[in-house]
Order: structure tokens, then sequence, then C-alpha cells
């Protein structure tokens, strides 16, 4: 149970690190979209102040311009005492530089940048100062820094604009406009006015705004889809796992429910107590909802249960199952393996049953599959045992078998236990009970571990009667009660679950009852899942997870000793998989799998890292003393790989990383042999 809640805690990690992963990566890509806003109205900002400085270098050199050339004179008809009368009679009259920067504004646009020479009393009407102008003008007359410009954010017509204000302080060059203004030297009478419409700089930069967005919105649809494709992945890889270890569970828990039975077969309980410990055994370890005996009745032909256990047991008396197939109630799966003796499964019992009369109470009770075996007393069938769970298609073989097993115990158990008040001697009964066992079993004294009774089995195996053997060193104490297992592997190479339990519970007893039940098939499946878990399935060579483990526990060791890792990858590979197809690449994988293992030591280790990368782990080796194996990786690669009719010509580039010069943690030993394969791949590039 530890192990299924350790990986429902996992897929509720999975779960929950997808929905943090995605929100962190929207909140990411959100702050950066916020950042790219601020920016962008920065970058407004900043064009804008840009715009003010070009425009007030522009209108200040024509200021000065003016003012150090004498000025600019132009036709007029008024009289006035800053004019000038040419020799035809021509009268001119001086442009001030608040007038010549108003002529040059009126061909600008009005949306564009614009500026004005302004005072609190100027010549010209047209450059009398706005509200604003006005008061950074009064501001200035009151004593504020006439040196610095005044800059604000304005709202002008309903758009946002940006303002700049240049005290232009006056000096001797003023007196030619200004003579009967008696301007004092140094005042600061005016001020170069600046505005700069925000708009048209915000519409310039949309686009580029517009094209961050996309991009920002497609980069978090790639990260979406990437996170909960990872995540979906490793929950797919936690549920097959769940599945093996729940496959390995179930068969453990029979294998102690088997060995539980034959514990109460061995302690010669009543009929009755033995069916109804059967029943809890096989709800307690076998994972069912419902288990049940039912004996026949030869007179009503009705099979009546004598025995329930679980949490269906109200579904035993919704029922009536009869063994007459002339009837409704004698067509189901119970009947059918009491007639024909021989065990019926139904997978999907809903479905399979529908229309029969256990369809409705079935469907109440959340029945999903079943299992009937027969029960046999003298060869001929008596009852059934009928067990029920709440899942479709939960009868593996392993799972069906030792059900069976059960049953066969019950039946071996059922033709003894008739012969019980026959038997006188206690030693006859306990061997018939040990012959009963359709493998190896024996029943010894824990005082002195001598063996009192085996059977055919057993003295097969070369226990013999009355002397010590082996086995019988296997419980730990006596009073410690229980079933006591322990797994072995014989000299054949097949395993065996040597089990020991006490006859009974009474503190006088001195007999203990050992059987061995052979679980080879169970080892193979547990080598098999840790074959998925570390083995590469198409060229049968570890993976980059063992590899990673392995590299893992040689770094952790109290003193590391040097090593070097090598990383290999193949060039051109992609060309074989286009022109010639995946299954000849893949050919030439485990031909160069099994090149590449002649070419190495016993003590080396070779895994594929992925793709066409293979990596090799070399102990006691430095990367000097790798130079020699480095070549005679590269002269398996010296003849073509035959395929069938193809002759395929491969190289491979080759990266060397060693512990402790290339550092001293798994990270950086990758990294290094990475970048050093790919330097060695961009050197031949080079040569080529």
């Amino acid at each position: 149970m530890k192990s299924f809640t350790k990986i429902n805690d996992e897929q509720r990690f999975f779960r929950h690190f997808a929905w943090l992963a995605q929100v962190v990566w929207a909140g990411l890509l959100l702050a950066a979209l916020v950042f790219h806003y601020y920016q962008s109205h920065q970058e407004v900002l900043d064009l804008a102040r840009q715009s003010a400085a070009l425009s007030f270098t522009y209108s200040d050199s024509l200021r000065r311009w003016n003012l150090n050339a004498g000025g600019v004179y132009v036709p007029t008809e008024k009289e006035g005492a800053r004019q000038v009368v040419t020799c035809n009679g021509l009268r001119l009259q001086r442009m001030v530089p608040a007038q010549m920067l108003s002529h040059i504004q009126r061909n600008f646009p009005s949306s564009g940048v614009r500026s004005h020479i302004t005072s609190l009393e100027p010549i010209n009407p047209a450059n009398s100062p706005d509200v604003w102008e006005n008061k950074q003008l009064l501001n200035i007359c009151d004593g504020a820094d006439c040196d610095q410009p005044i800059a604000e954010l304005a709202v002008v017509d309903g758009q946002s604009h940006y303002r700049v204000l240049h005290p232009l302080p006056t000096n001797s060059q003023c007196q030619g406009c200004h003579a009967e203004e008696r301007l004092e030297n140094g005042a600061t009478r005016g001020a170069l006015s600046i505005i700069v419409p925000l708009r048209p700089l915000e519409i310039m930069l949309r686009a580029k705004g517009i094209g961050t967005t996309v991009s920002l919105l497609v980069l978090w649809l790639i990260g979406t889809i990437g996170i909960a494709t990872i995540t979906a992945s490793l929950r797919k890889r936690v549920r097959l796992r769940e599945q093996a270890q729940l496959k390995l569970q179930r068969s453990n828990n029979l294998y102690s429910a088997l060995s539980a039975t034959n514990q109460a077969i061995a302690q010669q309980m009543p009929q009755q107590e033995l069916f109804q410990q059967v029943c809890e055994l096989a709800v307690r370890y076998g994972g069912f909802k419902l288990a049940w005996v039912g004996m026949v009745d030869e007179n009503s032909q009705l099979v009546e249960p004598v025995a329930r256990a679980g949490s269906m047991g109200d579904y035993i008396d919704e029922i009536r199952v009869s063994i007459d197939p002339d009837c409704p109630e004698g067509t189901g799966p119970t009947s059918l393996a009491i007639r024909e003796k021989r065990t019926v499964i139904v997978d999907n019992f809903l479905q399979q049953l529908a229309g029969t009369p256990w369809y409705e109470a079935a469907q109440r009770h959340g029945i999903c599959s079943s299992g009937a075996y027969p029960i046999l007393s003298n060869g001929e069938v008596v009852g059934a045992l009928k067990v029920y769970a709440d899942q479709t298609d939960f009868f593996s073989t392993e799972l069906n078998q030792l059900v069976q097993q059960m049953a066969d115990d019950l039946s071996f158990a059922i033709d003894h236990l008739q012969q019980q008040e026959q038997l006188k001697n206690a030693q006859a009964l306990h061997q018939t009970l040990i012959d009963a066992l359709p493998y190896p079993a024996l029943l010894a004294r824990y005082s002195d571990q001598k063996v009192v009774v085996a059977n055919r089995k057993a003295l097969e195996m070369g226990i013999v009667i009355g002397e010590v053997s082996h086995c019988c060193q296997l419980p730990s104490e006596k009073g410690s009660g229980g079933v006591q297992v322990k797994e072995r592997q014989r000299n054949d190479g097949q395993w065996d679950m040597v089990c020991w339990c006490p006859v009974n519970e009474e503190e006088e007893n001195d007999l203990f009852l050992h059987f061995a039940v052979d679980i080879t098939e169970r080892k193979k499946q547990e080598s098999h899942v840790n074959d998925i878990a570390n083995q590469d399935a198409l060229t049968g060579l570890a993976n980059r997870r063992y590899f990673n483990t392995q590299l893992e526990q040689a770094l952790q060791q109290d003193a590391v000793r040097p090593f070097t890792l090598m990383l290999l990858d193949l060039n051109g590979f992609k060309l074989v998989n286009d022109t010639h197809g995946h299954l000849v690449g893949d050919q030439l994988l485990i031909q160069i799998s099994r090149r590449l293992q002649g070419a190495l030591r016993e003590c080396d280790t070779l895994c594929r890292w992925g793709g066409d990368e293979f990596v090799i782990m070399l102990p006691d080796c430095t990367m000097s003393q790798a130079a020699d194996l480095l070549q005679r990786i590269r002269n398996t690669f010296g003849q073509p790989f035959k395929l069938g009719q193809l002759s395929v010509v491969s190289s491979c580039s080759i990266g060397l990383a060693g512990y402790p010069e290339s550092g001293d943690n798994a990270e950086d030993l990758i990294k290094a042999v990475d970048a050093a394969m790919y330097a060695n791949k961009d050197a031949q590039r080079q040569q080529v």
C-alpha cells in the first residue's frame, strides 16, 4: 500500500507541477508583456525628448544666426524706428527671431513638433503664451532657475503632448530688436516653447508592440503545449509503473493468501471455518470485493452459499444459482463451472450477462468481473469458489492460476477432511495433509529441527525423515507466529518462495509446516520491469537512465577513482534514414552497438544516450590512457556495415571528458564530453 500511496503522490505532484509550471510560465510572459509596454511607453518619451532637443537646437540656431548676422529684413509699408530705406526708396523692416520662427512653423504639419518664442509681453500677439506657458514664465520671473528647461507631459485638445520650455536670457544683441523695451542685459523676458505630440510616436511603435505581443503569445502557446506534453509523458510512465507494481503486489498478496490457506489446511480446521477463512483471505489479499463458497444441494439442485466475505455480501441474498441448465438461473458462469468442471472467467460482467437474472443486482452493487472455480471432492464437483471485482478485465493469467490453486487446495482439504475421522494416528493424518499439497512440503519440529513428515515432492528433493534439514533452520523464533517467507534461487536457476508457518497457535505446539512455491515467473516479471526501466528496447544496451545512475554512484563513492567518459555521435545518420528508411537505420544502430561492445573491456559500460549517440564509461582510465581505445573504436567504423543487400559506410564524432580534470560532478562531466564531441564534429567538417 505504501508503494501505491507513493505513486498516487507522484501523480498528484506531476499534476500540481503542471499547473504551477503553466501559471509560472504565463506569469513570466505576462510580466514580459507588461515590461514591454512599459518599455514602449518609455521609448515614446525618449523619442519625444530627442525630438524636443532637436527642435530646440534647430530653433536656437536660427535665433542665434539672426542675432549674429544683424537680422533679416523684409519689405514693409509701415514706418518705424528699426527700418532702413534702400537707394531706390524701398522700405525694409528687420524681422526678429520670434517672427522668423513663426513664419517657418506655418509650413510644418500641425501634427508634428512645433515651437515658438513667447514671453509675458510678446511683440507679436500671435506668440502670446497659453495657460501652461504663462504659468511657467511666471514661475521663472518669481525666481525659479532661469537656466534650466522645464519639461512636462500635458494634455492639449484631448491628446497627450510632451512640452518643454527653454528660458532665453537677453544679451546685448537683443538691443537691436528691443531697444525701446530697455531690456536689462541677462534678464529673462522670454522662452522657447516646444510641444511634441505623442500620438504619432505611439502609432509608429504600435506595429513593434503588436509583433512583440504576438511573439509572446506564440511562445506562451508553445511552452504550454510543451509542459502539457512532458507532464502527460511523465504521468503515463508513472501509470505504467503503477500497473506493473500493482500486478506484482497482487501476485504477492495471492501468494500470501495461498500460504495462509495451506496453514489453515494444516491446522485441520473444520470445513465451515476453512471455507470462511478462504473467502476472507481472497478479499483481504486478492483485492476482490466479494468472495463466497457455494455447495450443491442435490435435492433442489441449487448452489447454497455456505461462506461469504466482502463489501457486496447482500448481492448473494438477491440471487439464486442453479445447476439445472433448463432454468434461467442455471445458465450463469457458476452453473457452467460446476457442470463442466472448469474455471469460468467473466471479464465484463454487465456486458456479457445482460438480460440474465443477475444483471440488475450486479449493476446495483457495482460488479464488473467475476471468476467461478469448481471445488471437487473425490473427483466430483460439489461446489464452487466465486470471486467478484469492481473492475473489468481484472483477472490476469497469474491471478487466475493462484485463485485456481486456492480452489484446488480447498478440494484437497475437503477430500482429506472427510477422511479425518478414519485417521487414528496423528502422524498419518499429517502425512496425508502434506501429500495433498501439489508442491514440496514437510512438517518439522522446532525443538530439534528434525523432519517428521514429508511428501513425495520433498523426498525427491533429498529431504530425509528423521534428520535435520537446512530448510528447518528458517524460522527465526518459535513464538513469532504467522507465516515466515523467504525467497531463494535453486542451482538450476529457478526461484522458490519458501514458507514456514506453525501448524496451530497453541503454546505447546512444536510442529511447523514448510513448503516451497515456484515463483520463477514472478521473478521474470520483476526482471522484465527492471529491464524496461534500464534497457534500450532497440539495441539491448543500457539506456540513459541506467548510465546516469551508474555515473552518480561512481561519484558518490568514498574514494572516487579516475575515470573517462566517451560520447559518440554518428555522422550522416539522418541521411541513412532519409535514403533507406528508418528500419535500415535501426539495423545500422544495432550493428554499431555490437561492434562497440566487441571493442570495449568487460569493465566498461556502454549505453545508448539517445538517437544516434552512444556514451561509454571507462573506469580506472585517464583521458591519455583512453587514446588507444579511442583509436580502436574509430577502427570499428573502417569496414562497411552489411545491412541485407545494402553496404553502408558510417563514421562518428567522439568527445572525451575525464574525472577529475573535466569536472567533479555529473553535470559538468556531461557538459564537457558533449562540448568535446561537438568540437570534434566541427573539426571533421572543416577538414571535409
